[in-house]
């Protein structure tokens, strides 16, 4: 990496310091956040020990498996076998699709 992870902690560190509530919300399918406070978090948000003001949560950003069936309307064809795959393989390497994912499974 690139310090994406370390950077994203410490500058959470440094707002957390200075204003009444923070949240850092990890979108990385890893979860480095817990590795970074050593302490695991949850997609609640979980205060950060040892740092007043500071919450975190690591949201799964994984596509969901239902509703990718809805598109297609015989399950039992090879088109949708061959749609759904297809479908899977494309939606699953679009930049940014873990933290749209993430957006959403936290307004859930």
């Amino acid at each position: 990496g690139v310090g994406k992870t370390s950077v994203s902690c410490s500058l959470a560190m440094q707002l957390a310091a200075h204003h009444e509530s923070v949240l850092l919300i990890s979108t990385d399918p890893a979860h480095n956040i817990a590795d970074s406070f050593e302490q695991q978090f949850t997609r609640s948000p979980t205060p950060v020990k040892g740092v007043p003001h500071l919450h975190a949560m690591e949201v799964d950003s994984s596509p969901p498996e239902e509703g990718i069936e809805e598109i297609f309307a015989d399950p039992s064809s090879e088109q949708h076998n061959f749609m759904k795959n297809l479908m899977k393989d494309v939606v699953g390497n679009l930049p940014g699709l873990d933290e749209l994912i993430a957006l959403v499974n936290i307004f859930k």
